[in-house]
């Protein structure tokens, strides 16, 4: 008799279960990336923002002992914004004198020097832009008073 193909696979099974699981294999390759899916539902409403005013705080106030700014919402809360410590005194800084620069070598157009120690820099003017399109003729001026100059003329002659 021939032994039917459930009682096979039924019995390949359970021989397969009976043995201790062994290592995990290496991970496989990435597969393709899938198709791009259908959009979302858009999302619940946000709740209302919160109105604000700013106001500053003057140094030397309990709150802020430096100044700074206090933000009152419209429901009354508050929180400061204070100004921090002064930072270290810098290194001291170089003058800088400014003067005209004719045309020439250093500027072409003429423009600025600056000046600061040993160091010179220029800011040049540019060069000339082409001559603009004639504008449209202005409106007639005025009427004069009535007089013309030959009538004036004639006057002081006599």
């Amino acid at each position: 008799m021939r032994p039917s193909l459930s009682l096979v696979a039924v019995t390949v099974l359970l021989a397969c279960g009976s043995g201790a699981q062994g290592p995990a294999g290496p991970e496989g390759p990435a597969g393709p990336r899938g198709d791009k899916g259908d959009r979302g539902d858009p999302g619940l409403p946000g709740s209302p923002g919160v109105g604000v005013e700013l106001a500053g705080v003057d140094a030397g106030s309990a709150d802020c002992p430096r100044g700074g700014a206090r933000l009152t919402a419209v429901d009354g809360s508050y929180v400061f914004v204070c100004n921090g410590q002064p930072g270290e005194q810098g290194p001291s800084g170089t003058s800088v004198v400014g003067a005209s620069e004719p045309a020439g070598v250093n500027c072409p157009t003429g423009g600025s020097r600056f000046t600061a120690g040993t160091a010179v820099t220029y800011a040049c003017n540019g060069a000339q832009g082409m001559q603009g399109a004639q504008g449209p003729q202005g409106p007639p001026g005025r009427p004069g008073r009535g007089r013309s100059l030959a009538s004036s003329r004639r006057r002081r002659a006599g």
